[in-house]
């Protein structure tokens, strides 16, 4: 499958009028940031960025469900950030008609080579977990799951939500970590041969790092926001569906081809 630069949003926020009674509905645009945020503060929402986890504090993490198995509440599955907002970090899903493998890699860790307070591991204890061997220091989650990616019918997809260059952030080719980005595409192709990949190179910078941004300019939520959703009654007709989000674009399975189980 060919790879996707950015992508375009396969639903226009601006078309969600009269489509309210679905389940997993199109929000306006002006209703976006409330949206995302009220489903990112969802009390049942899978976090990506847990406080503790394989006895770590705040280690990079992914988790793995089928949507047969998944934990719903009225009928939706979330997986996301939350409130932690990239600006450096690097977002992972793998996403299937029937799966999803959703991860969070901190940057300061597995991607900067030094200099900030944590210790720096480098990207390949990252890779390990997916493929589950080797050295998997300040990683917590399963490996991949072949098995739930690599069937006929499961048209699996891959999006990659990671930092622009820092000296070059207008430019939405750029990137912070050309090299681990290579390795990770190079990884999943193995593990998952025929994976279409899906990249979106996001704006690292903080509001605030902004000198003419004044003091009273609100950061917009979806900004450095990553959110899955899984809605086994996406339409109201019983047909379930998933959606990721990436800032503010968004992909849906069913626009993907895909006969989400």
């Amino acid at each position: 499958m060919a790879e996707l630069v950015n992508g375009t949003a396969e639903e226009n926020p601006n078309m969600g009028q009269g489509l309210l009674k679905r389940l997993l509905h199109n929000p306006h645009q002006d209703k976006l940031d409330q949206y995302l945020e009220r489903q990112s503060e969802e009390p049942t929402l899978q976090p990506l960025c847990p406080v503790e986890a394989g006895g770590f504090e705040w280690p990079s993490f992914c988790y793995q469900t089928s949507f047969a198995a998944a934990e719903l509440t009225n009928g939706q599955f979330l997986a996301g950030t939350a409130r932690t907002e990239l600006v450096g970090c690097t977002v992972l899903a793998v996403v299937s008609a029937g799966a999803v493998y959703i991860c969070h890699f901190w940057e300061d860790i597995h991607y900067a080579p030094g200099g900030y307070l944590r210790g720096a591991y480098g990207f390949q204890p990252v890779l390990n977990m997916i493929r589950g061997e080797g050295n998997t220091t300040y990683t917590a989650g399963p490996a991949l799951n072949r098995s739930l990616f690599t069937g006929p019918d499961d048209h699996t997809r891959a999006f990659i939500m990671t930092p622009r260059n820092r000296s070059t952030v207008n430019d939405e080719l750029s990137q912070q970590y050309p090299a681990e980005y290579k390795s990770l595409v190079e990884l999943l192709q193995r593990v998952v041969p025929g994976i279409g990949i899906t990249k979106y190179n996001y704006n690292p910078e903080r509001e605030d790092d902004d000198p003419n941004a004044g003091v009273n300019k609100e950061k917009p939520f979806w900004k450095g926001v990553a959110l899955f959703e899984y809605d086994r009654n996406a339409d109201g007709k019983q047909h379930p569906d998933w959606r990721i989000w990436l800032g503010q674009t968004s992909f849906r399975g069913s626009n993907l081809g895909l006969q989400v189980a």
